[in-house]
């Protein structure tokens, strides 16, 4: 089948999962999908396709939460919209559902307008994250042309992955990071990591504030650009596997 349109529609306590191989023009508007799994994949939604025919899909003002291996997993998908959806963290510490989004095996990812707590979102080739808020959570990054854009940030961090061959990084398909704001409250161990130092950033906003320090590191009431032991505001990796890699640019980084 195809184009097949759900709405209005809650999915839970299934013991393998919420949905699985949705077909090519699924739209699911609306629903609740929790507490799905106990047996593996274990997703609230898994969208799978080896053959690459499962495209144009759409999930659209969803709330997730409490998945057993993640809320919303695709593979082998193509032009993907993931749009207004909730994605709540977890309340059942024994289930690895941490995840929000797995899109590691996709291509032409939109997520936009969503809203994270305590979750984590791995984008792959011509992803893009825009115009999300994070309370706590990371974005992972990897692959070609992967963006995240206007992006707003409580205890966050971003993981740019790069591209592994010089012929990517002239091709310019090098990920671009544009238009972030990260507020850091608590302790941390790294804010921004560029693995193989390909990535564009753009507008870079970071503010930390005493209690995101180790203690009696400062006084006052902003941090001021000085860490403490074991806190890594940048990690990077200048060479991967003894091959140097590079062509990146920072423009406008802002601490505070």
């Amino acid at each position: 089948s195809r184009d097949t349109r759900i709405t209005n529609t809650n999915v839970y306590y299934n013991g393998r999962q919420g949905l699985s191989n949705g077909t090519t023009g699924i739209i699911w508007d609306k629903g609740q999908i929790h507490n799905n799994g106990g047996r593996s994949p274990g997703y609230g939604i898994d969208l799978e396709d080896n053959r690459r025919n499962a495209k144009n899909i759409k999930l659209l003002n969803l709330e997730l939460w409490d998945n057993d291996s993640g809320d919303i997993a695709l593979i082998g998908t193509e032009n993907v919209l993931i749009q207004g959806c909730n994605f709540k963290p977890s309340t059942r510490p024994n289930w690895g559902s941490s995840g929000a989004i797995n899109a590691s095996y996709t291509r032409d990812l939109l997520v936009s307008n969503c809203h994270f707590s305590d979750k984590s979102v791995n984008l792959n080739r011509a992803g893009m994250i825009t115009s999300c808020y994070f309370d706590e959570g990371t974005i992972n990054m990897s692959g070609a042309g992967v963006i995240a854009s206007n992006i707003q940030m409580i205890q966050g961090k971003i993981n740019v992955d790069g591209i592994n061959t010089d012929e990517f990084n002239k091709q310019g398909l090098n990920s671009r990071v544009e238009n972030i704001t990260i507020r850091m409250y608590k302790e941390f161990d790294w804010i921004l990591s560029d693995r193989n130092i390909l990535g564009q950033w753009k507008n870079i906003n970071i503010y930390l504030n005493d209690s995101s320090t180790v203690s009696n590191l400062v006084t006052g009431t902003t941090l001021n650009a000085s860490l403490g032991f074991g806190q890594t505001l940048w990690s990077q990796l200048d060479y991967t596997a003894g091959q140097p890699y590079g062509g990146g640019y920072i423009d406008g980084l802002n601490l505070e």
